[in-house]
């Protein structure tokens, strides 16, 4: 949710494909910041220079077909996915 285009713009575009006629199937997960978000509010003195904006980001994956693939994506859009650890 911090791209250049907005959602629904984007969604739009996609659905340009294929002469007019893309399917657009948008898979969303939901995302805690890097820990910069949190601290990078402070200078190297440790001063609070800053406010921390927000800590969750949307990423969105557009699935685009000539046939509608909701349905068969269920599976994936259906649980919010685990977000993996950078050092597991």
């Amino acid at each position: 949710n911090e791209g250049y285009m907005d959602k629904e713009t984007m969604e739009t575009l996609l659905g340009e494909l294929f002469d007019g006629q893309g399917k657009v199937t948008t898979i969303e997960s939901d995302y805690k910041r890097y820990v910069g978000a949190q601290i990078g509010i402070h200078n190297l003195r440790g001063e609070k220079v800053g406010k921390v904006s927000h800590l969750r980001n949307k990423e969105y994956l557009y699935v685009v077909s000539r046939e509608c693939l909701a349905a068969r994506l269920e599976t994936v859009t259906a649980d919010p996915a685990e977000q993996l650890s950078l050092f597991a």
